[in-house]
C-alpha cells in the first residue's frame, strides 16, 4: 500500500501540505486556539486535526479525511490574521476528497482484517475481489489522465500483481 501511495506526486504534494499545516496548528497554541474559534464560530463540533505517522499508511487517510471534513473551518481560518499565511486552495480540497473516496475502501478492509487474530482466505479472497472490482470500475470511469484515473490504475496494478492469484495458492506446498 505504501508503495502505491509514494508513486503519486499529487498525493505526496497534498500529504506534505496537509502535514505541514497540521504540524503548525498543533505546535502553536495561538494557531490552535484560532482554529478552534473558527470551528466554534461555524457552530461545528470541535475536532482536532490528525497528524499522520510515516509507518502507518492508514494514518494518512485519517489525516486527509479530517482535513477534508474541516474544509469550512479551514477556509474561515485562512481569512484570520493568524491563518493568512497558509495557502490552502480549492484544488487541495478537491484532491483530498478524491483521495478519501479512493482510499476509504482500502482503509475499511484494513480495519476489518485487523480485527481478526487469524485471517482466513474466506475473508481475504472476497475482500480482495471487491477492492479489485472497485478500483477497476474507478479507473474505467475517468478516461482522461487525472489523479483519480492514474491512482486507481496504480492501486489496481498493485492488487493484481500481489493478490490476483490468492485463491489458487496451495498453502500446503
Amino acid at each position: 500500500m505504501s508503495d502505491a501511495l509514494k508513486q503519486s506526486s499529487d498525493l505526496n504534494r497534498l500529504k506534505k501540505r496537509v502535514s505541514e499545516f497540521v504540524t503548525a496548528v498543533r505546535q502553536s497554541s495561538t494557531l490552535r486556539e484560532e482554529f478552534q474559534a473558527c470551528q466554534q464560530h461555524l457552530g461545528s463540533k470541535k475536532k482536532v486535526l490528525i497528524k499522520d505517522v510515516e509507518t502507518r499508511w492508514n494514518s494518512t487517510v485519517l489525516m486527509i479525511k479530517r482535513f477534508a471534513d474541516l474544509k469550512e473551518s479551514l477556509v474561515l481560518f485562512q481569512l484570520s490574521e493568524e491563518g493568512s499565511t497558509f495557502k490552502i486552495t480549492e484544488e487541495d480540497f478537491t484532491l483530498a476528497e478524491q483521495v478519501v473516496h479512493l482510499l476509504e475502501p482500502m482503509y475499511s478492509a484494513t480495519v476489518e482484517l485487523s480485527v481478526e487474530k487469524y485471517v482466513s482466505g474466506s475473508k481475504v479472497i472476497p475482500m480482495t475481489k471487491i477492492l479489485m472490482r472497485f478500483y477497476a470500475k474507478e479507473a474505467g470511469q475517468h478516461p482522461r489522465v487525472t489523479f483519480k484515473q492514474s491512482f486507481t490504475e496504480v492501486m489496481l496494478n498493485s492488487f493484481t500483481s500481489r493478490l490476483d492469484n490468492v485463491e489458487f495458492v496451495n498453502p500446503w506446498l
